[in-house]
């Protein structure tokens, strides 16, 4: 006997839809992270990462002088 044999399928008539086309949204294709080389250096890995989320602090933080971290 299963907990979900009771449960019917929602109905999905009053629901609309539109392009995601026309959607804005809060990431554009540049802001995606780029590949970097086995052998790239730590400024080139930060700058490959996507500007999003917390990533510019990151670059900020590593940006500082050596002992520096507030």
């Amino acid at each position: 006997m299963s907990i979900y044999e009771d449960l019917k399928p929602i109905s999905l008539d009053q629901v609309s839809t539109y392009p995601l086309a026309s959607r804005q949204s809060k990431v554009t294709v540049s802001d995606f992270a780029t590949p970097v080389t086995e052998s790239a250096s730590l400024n080139h890995f930060l700058a490959s990462l996507p500007n999003i989320l917390a990533v510019q602090t990151l670059r900020e933080l590593a940006a500082r002088p050596p002992g520096i971290l507030c």
